[in-house]
């Protein structure tokens, strides 16, 4: 133990106020509010970590410490807890944890027809979504993107005939003209590279 972190007992400790439930580090933090400090091995570690490390020994691999009482300066031990990263996510207090009950922008998520989970199974608002959607769109028209709006064409406009047509093993069209041109000037990048040496 002595060897990952540095002298703690009494160093470490100096730097914790216990004068509430929560023993708050009073030490330097990191931008995310969570208590840091420099460990033996020269680089930096979470004040909590330490704080289990030292009460209750490492945590074991693969987990990491939760705080139970969802204050991530305090370093209490018995709020503190070894838990995988997932479950971590889960009880946490992120955009769409189960403490949260809106979005970030005031969408209510305890709702679950608001809410919709991704391929990765990340929690998203289905109202922000659409909202982005919607921003995205007119981006695309106003620029004169036709993807959206004429699905007859490519974005560059190209008409999608059989012909021009490509599509892949995703089942995605692509424009063979739109290939070409890519094509081209990705060889052009690469003479001019060459060129240059």
């Amino acid at each position: 133990m002595n060897e990952l972190f540095p002298a703690m007992g009494e160093g470490f400790w100096s730097r914790v106020d216990t004068s509430g439930g929560c023993w708050i580090w009073t030490g330097s933090h990191t931008a995310a509010g969570y208590g840091n400090l420099r460990l033996a091995s020269g680089k930096n570690g979470y004040a909590h970590r330490v704080a289990y490390a030292l009460i209750h020994g490492a945590a074991p691999d693969g987990m990491v410490i939760d705080h139970l009482c969802r204050n991530r300066t305090c370093v209490n031990p018995d709020h503190l807890e070894p838990v995988t990263s997932a479950e971590n996510i889960r009880r946490g207090a992120g955009p769409y944890g189960p403490i949260r009950k809106t979005c970030k922008h005031g969408h209510d998520i305890t709702v679950e027809s608001n809410v919709y989970v991704t391929p990765g199974g990340f929690r998203r608002c289905r109202v922000c979504a659409s909202i982005l959607n919607d921003r995205r769109r007119s981006a695309r028209q106003a620029r004169g993107d036709l993807r959206k709006v004429v699905k007859t064409h490519c974005g560059r406009g190209h008409e999608f005939t059989p012909e021009n047509t490509h599509v892949n093993d995703a089942g995605l069209r692509r424009c063979r003209k739109c290939a070409c041109i890519h094509a081209k000037n990705q060889r052009s990048k690469r003479r001019d590279s060459l060129r240059s040496r």
